[in-house]
């Protein structure tokens, strides 16, 4: 063979065996790409499991929620029951302004007459005595609790000074 063609061969040689090197060094570099996509896709279908079995989760604490019906104690009842008479009392006694509550001129004033509260509920006696409210399909008008409150004038009191009589 003549040295031309040896010299072409050679260089051909070295040619291909850098680009040989080139490929190995980026199949490499594809081989962790590829490990690392894997590793990020293993990691989000771990993160989709947790999320899918929290939600599931959450929706039964949601279904619980749903079935559990809102119970109040008596005392608590009794102390709700005050405050509102009182702030209804306090209503119809001042007028509310842009300022503080202002002293209603004499005879303009009310006071609660009657405040009546029938109650319609089901009994808890699983942790102490608590009123429940029925469940949503046993809630008809007849079920429902009432609250009656009737108005009256505030009297007005004056002081008459009896006079001597001679």
């Amino acid at each position: 063979m003549p040295k031309s063609q040896n010299r072409d061969l050679s260089e051909e040689r070295i040619s291909l065996e850098r680009e040989i090197s080139t490929l190995e060094s980026e199949k490499i570099s594809l081989e962790e790409q590829i490990n690392k996509y894997k590793k990020d896709l293993e990691n989000y279908r771990a993160e989709i499991e947790n999320t899918v079995n929290e939600r599931m989760k959450l929706e039964k604490q949601i279904d619980d929620i749903k079935k559990q019906r809102p119970s109040i104690e008596f005392e608590d009842l009794a102390n709700n029951l005050k405050r509102a008479l009182a702030s209804v009392q306090t209503t119809v006694t001042r007028k509310h302004g842009p300022e503080e509550a202002v002293e209603m001129p004499a005879g303009s004033e009310y006071i609660v007459d009657k405040f009546e509260v029938e109650i319609k509920s089901g009994i808890d006696l699983s942790q102490g005595v608590k009123l429940v409210q029925p469940a949503i399909n046993e809630l008809t008008p007849e079920a429902l609790s009432t609250v009656r409150i009737s108005f009256k004038s505030k009297p007005e009191f004056e002081i008459v000074k009896e006079q001597d009589s001679q």
